[in-house]
């Protein structure tokens, strides 16, 4: 979900588009080691900040195919949530074991990346209003939330991104 906005150049078919995107983001992580579990769940909020340089490929009446690429800045809101966590019984015979779930809260810190953006699609026009599909890549230069668990579990997000979007304009 965003808002966008283009910007034509002087040069012939090009455009300079700037986007604001919003997401939900949420990870979650279950494990058990003999006796003793935990779950937590987190979420935070996304902002991505494309900046792109379009090109359109050529421009009929009713359909535009188009190519685009720039640079993104992703602000990771500062992330919440639970965790839960007990114990399943003794590990050696006559242990005596605390059965009931303890509760906590998770929290990261705000995070800020870096991304290179490359992209297509087509732009269908009747009028002033436009409908444009397109597919986008994004490589971002970290993960967010990367953590190393004591066991040598890894858990953050891909450095790689590939979204499906609808722009629709008036």
């Amino acid at each position: 979900m965003g808002l966008t906005s283009e910007v034509k150049l002087p040069l012939p078919h090009v455009s300079l588009q700037v986007d604001v995107l919003f997401r939900h983001a949420g990870a979650n992580h279950a494990d058990c080691a003999f006796t003793s579990c935990v779950y937590s769940e987190t979420r935070a909020n996304i902002f991505e900040f494309p900046v792109l340089t379009r090109y359109g490929l050529r421009r009929p009446a009713a359909a535009a195919p188009f190519v685009e690429a720039g640079l993104a800045y992703q602000w990771v809101r500062h992330a919440y949530g639970g965790a839960l966590s007990w114990r399943t019984g003794p590990i050696v015979p006559g242990e005596v074991v605390d059965l009931s779930v303890h509760r906590g809260s998770v929290s990261m810190p705000a995070e800020n990346h870096l991304g290179f953006v490359a992209g297509g699609g087509v732009e269908f026009r009747s009028g002033r209003f436009r409908v444009a599909p397109e597919i986008r890549y994004t490589r971002w230069n970290a993960r967010y939330w990367e953590v190393f668990g004591a066991r040598g579990f890894f858990t953050g997000s891909n450095l790689n991104q590939i979204d499906g979007l609808v722009g629709v304009g008036f």
